[in-house]
């Protein structure tokens, strides 16, 4: 759109909330502002209006803006709230899983149901998953390397501040 060569002279959106459910609703503006800018009509397909900048048009697109970022909010703490809950329950709530560990696939009681290898996923909403030692020759690998740690990390000579007459 802002270089100018937009092929097309409309652009089909489902409804006002798809540009982008934005906490500043002018942001969500913006975007159809740059279409109209490059000569581009947005037209809302699931929407009760037509988009012809009539004032009920704007009236009901700056409503349903504010409806779409209120819903963000509400929707960001929500699943903020269930992660902590989730984490706090010890479950894995995503993300690599560190050296040394595996990843158990637990039912809604934490029964055990199996290992989950690179790239597996749980499948059921109930189910959730655990972190667990990994194989015992990569746990011995990692004490290795605490022990390895902390026993140079013993014979490191204090820093020169430290070590100065009057300390």
């Amino acid at each position: 759109m802002q270089s100018g060569r937009a092929d097309f002279a409309h652009l089909l959106v489902f409804d006002v909330s798809r540009w982008g459910r934005f906490q500043d609703v002018d942001e969500t503006a913006h975007y159809e502002f740059i279409c109209r800018k490059a000569g581009v009509q947005v037209a809302y397909c699931a929407e009760q209006f037509d988009n012809d900048g009539s004032l009920l048009a704007s009236i009901m697109k700056n409503i349903k803006r504010v409806m779409a970022a209120e819903f963000s909010r509400e929707l960001s703490a929500k699943v903020f709230a269930g992660a902590v809950r989730l984490t706090n329950r010890g479950f894995k709530m995503g993300g690599p899983t560190a050296y040394a560990f595996q990843r158990r696939l637990v039912d809604d009681q934490c029964r055990p149901k199996g290992i989950l290898t690179i790239g597996q996923r749980k499948s059921l909403l109930a189910d959730h998953v655990k972190l667990i030692p990994g194989t015992p020759d990569q746990v011995e690998i990692v004490n290795w390397i605490l022990h390895e740690y902390l026993r140079h990390k013993s014979q490191a000579p204090l820093p020169e501040s430290s070590t100065s007459e009057g300390s």
